[in-house]
């Protein structure tokens, strides 16, 4: 065995490009949003996600009868129209301004919603997250409740300030003994990470 057939034979050296990656959410903050500005090649490439699941609820009264004598009857037919806004439902950026000097979102989570009528708004707020402060109105309808994740009573959301009575807006919340339960946009990104392995084998002498 020559020597060079012998180094073949006890060191095999192989390079290795070993990729990994999965879709994660972060918070959007404004440091995020204006690197996703800078990337975007157009400012409706911009998407983003609720954190948490959100319904909203609205009502429509039609009076179908009423009759008068000693005791008024009235009958009343409710109608209701309910939108569930899925946390894994991508909701486009379609308009920007300012509520109250503070920057504001208007994100639509419909292929027919186009404009900000129909869009639901997020304002920043003092800890650099957007939250949910307004929703569509519906014509004809009026606005019930807003829930956090479910319709149980106690998921109902206020609109209220988040911490300090001197912020600039309220947002929709619940709020508990020891936190604030708001609904906050995320982002999903993919991140890959990419290894270069050389590995060499030793089989000894």
């Amino acid at each position: 065995m020559t020597w060079m057939t012998w180094m073949t034979c006890t060191c095999v050296a192989l390079l290795m490009v070993v990729s990994s990656g999965c879709a994660r959410r972060f918070k959007l903050t404004p440091e995020e949003l204006s690197r996703l500005d800078r990337k975007a090649k157009n400012p409706e490439d911009l998407y983003a996600y609720p954190h948490r699941r959100f319904i909203v609820k609205y009502a429509l009264d039609t009076e179908k009868s009423f009759e008068l004598g000693r005791t008024v009857k009235q009958d009343v037919q409710k109608e209701l129209d309910i939108k569930v806004v899925l946390r894994t439902a991508s909701g486009q950026i379609i308009a920007r301004d300012e509520s109250n000097g503070v920057p504001r979102l208007w994100l639509s989570f419909s292929a027919s919603c186009n404009d900000q009528a129909c869009a639901y708004g997020f304002v920043r707020t003092e800890d650099n997250l957007y939250k949910l402060a307004f929703v569509p109105d519906r014509p004809g309808f009026k606005l019930l409740a807003v829930y956090r994740r479910n319709e149980r009573p106690r998921q109902k959301m206020k609109k209220g300030k988040v911490s300090a009575l001197g912020e600039a807006n309220e947002v929709f919340l619940i709020k508990r003994k020891r936190r604030v339960k708001t609904i906050h946009l995320d982002v999903k990104k993919r991140i890959r990470e990419d290894e270069i392995r050389t590995i060499e084998e030793e089989k000894g002498r």
